[in-house]
């Protein structure tokens, strides 16, 4: 393995950017499976292209460029995936109760079991009234 290590020394290496693209790359792959001929062949060529890419990113010595280019993609990841997580955390969370600010929408959280509460948003100061 230090022949690997020698040939990867000063290259970038793979990154989250660099696994997505091979993810894609096998998701084309495993579709054009399921059409006809023509539609196939054109996944087929598609399939190769994130591949060849996410191989370019990894062999390459602009590390700066890369790296810069995965920080975007994660800044879109995680505006895709972030809502989603943060959802799911609520809802597995047993303890407090969860409100949206009607005037600015900033996410407030308090105890269950309280009773009728009225609560205060920290951000801008508007007062809604709730049950947790």
């Amino acid at each position: 393995m230090k022949w690997l290590q020698k040939i990867m020394y000063g290259r970038y290496g793979s990154d989250h950017l660099t696994l997505a693209l091979i993810a894609l790359s096998a998701i084309l792959t495993i579709a054009a499976m399921f059409f006809d001929v023509p539609a196939a062949l054109i996944l087929q060529i598609l399939s190769y292209l994130p591949i060849v890419w996410a191989f370019w990113r990894m062999w390459s010595k602009n590390i700066s460029r890369r790296y810069a280019e995965n920080q975007k993609f994660l800044a879109i990841w995680h505006k895709l995936t972030g809502g989603w997580k943060r959802r799911r955390a609520q809802r597995k969370d047993k303890t407090h109760h969860y409100f949206k600010c009607k005037k600015c929408g900033a996410t407030l959280r308090i105890p269950k079991g309280v009773g009728n509460v009225v609560i205060t948003c920290p951000r801008c100061g508007a007062k809604a009234e709730g049950k947790a």
